[in-house]
């Protein structure tokens, strides 16, 4: 930082390890610089979302993390499928429309945030849940689905969907 102080991933970096000694306000500050010093360096916002998340900053952190889509090495895109019908965030009714959920990342990460489902369903969707297939059978009869669906199962008609992870943004939670 001395001798670069424009350096972006230095500060990226920096604030990495500042995160796992557990000096989160101090990390946050310095992910907060790296992203102002280059905006677009997907894994110094990645950084700063995991950070912000840590330290109870929800709305910050769940914004900050829609930046996985765009970070290479998750692999997350590669599960995410082409899909015609628009990503629901949260401003868009859902009385009377069919809501596509997907599993996008681990399988604790899907049953964590799988608890959405009854939220969208009392907001007045029908709810489809699409999750990896040792969840199955572990999720079947799940409150507030309407259709229970692995990665392999031929697509239903839907209007909308939303990745499970980024139901805390949509939500507002």
């Amino acid at each position: 930082i001395a001798l670069d102080p424009r350096n972006a991933e230095t500060f990226s970096n920096r604030g990495v390890v500042l995160h796992r000694l557990n000096r989160l306000d101090e990390a946050i500050a310095s992910h907060e610089h790296a992203v102002a010093l280059d905006p677009q360096r997907v894994e110094g916002r990645w950084n700063f979302s995991n950070a912000l998340l840590l330290n109870g900053d929800w709305s910050r952190g769940w914004q900050e993390f829609e930046w996985r889509w765009k970070h290479s090495e998750l692999k997350l895109l590669a599960r995410r499928k082409a899909l015609l019908q628009p990503r629901w965030t949260g401003a868009e009714p859902l009385r009377g429309r069919t809501l596509l959920l997907q599993a996008e990342q681990g399988l604790g990460d899907t049953i964590q945030f799988c608890r959405y489902a009854r939220l969208a369903t009392a907001r007045g969707a029908r709810v489809l849940l699409e999750v990896h297939a040792p969840l199955f059978g572990v999720l079947q009869g799940l409150d507030g689905v309407a259709g229970l669906l692995t990665p392999k199962s031929p697509l239903p008609p839907f209007d909308i969907h939303c990745p499970l992870l980024s139901l805390p943004l949509a939500f507002d939670t």
